[in-house]
């Protein structure tokens, strides 16, 4: 059965990827399938904890992948920075303190191109 196209994209910057923040993004991969049915795409392009930023190469074409955003999950559980995941290419990393204007650059370019 071919997928529905998503009508609505929704960028999302999560701030913060400590319990809650793993168990939001676990739920977004897990539920895919459901937002497809609905014809919505949850695009996560950034994650940022205490120390950095993790973006998406390009945050207006696409987000981070499923498989690393499961990665990046298990590497928080185990206790290591979002720098750790720089080696798996499609992402850029950025420490404190260029880390929040890159924040502020990212959610402004998004507000004005998504509402």
């Amino acid at each position: 059965m071919p997928q529905a196209q998503a009508r609505a994209v929704l960028p999302v910057v999560l701030l913060g990827c400590g319990g809650v923040g793993r168990h939001l993004l676990r739920h977004i991969v897990s539920c895919r399938p459901l937002h497809a049915n609905q014809g919505v795409a949850i695009r996560v392009v950034g994650v940022a904890d205490s120390s950095s930023l993790l973006v998406a190469d390009d945050v207006r074409a696409s987000g981070l992948d499923d498989a690393l955003l499961n990665d990046l999950c298990s590497a928080k559980s185990a206790g290591s920075p979002l720098s750790s995941l720089l080696a798996r290419g499609h992402c850029q990393v950025f420490n404190k303190p260029e880390a929040m204007g890159k924040v502020i650059d990212a959610a402004t370019m998004l507000g004005r191109t998504t509402g």
